[in-house]
């Protein structure tokens, strides 16, 4: 035992340095980590539309409405040290707590008109560098069965995936 004690005390300052250098690499990986995503709503819309025989026109009422168009002007902020990765992302719509069902937003910076229609492509991830803030534009249009769901809905949120599966759930109304 005394051995064994006199071989730690002849070793003493480099075990002491070693464990400085992990305890230091540790904190270090830590603290770049520290800080999580924040997102922040700029504008929030939904413009609903009733059938006229020249392609449709506002309307404030839901229940004249024949479809609708969901717009969402949002930030988010990236307030740790490492780029963040959000996947899944989603527009989700409850009655209460029953989920009632969820569509993909679309891109409006890709928006493009193409044979008289407007298209832009579907938002399937946001890379966010470090310490950085990133505006999106999304939208999507309800018709039909989404429709009757939507005027049955009390809450919606944007929900997105962080890169450990982490659920990030905004609520919107």
């Amino acid at each position: 035992m005394k051995d064994i004690l006199k071989t730690i005390e002849s070793f003493e300052g480099i075990i002491g340095a070693l464990l400085g250098v992990i305890i230091t690499l540790i904190l270090t990986q830590v603290l770049k980590n520290w800080g999580g995503i924040k997102t922040y709503v700029l504008e929030w819309k939904v413009d609903f539309f009733k059938p006229d025989g020249y392609g449709g026109r506002d309307t404030s009422f839901i229940d004249e409405a024949s479809s609708a168009s969901l717009y969402l002007n949002i930030e988010i902020y990236n307030g740790s040290e490492m780029p963040k990765i959000l996947r899944d992302i989603k527009f989700s719509f409850y009655n209460e707590k029953l989920f009632l069902f969820s569509v993909n937003p679309n891109d409006e910076s890709t928006a493009r008109i193409s044979a008289g229609a407007r298209r832009s492509d579907p938002l399937l991830n946001i890379n966010i560098p470090p310490k950085q803030i990133v505006t999106y534009e999304l939208s999507n249009y309800l018709s039909g069965h989404n429709l009757e769901l939507f005027k049955e809905a009390t809450t919606a949120s944007i929900e997105m995936r962080e890169h450990n599966n982490k659920l990030i759930k905004f609520k919107l109304f």
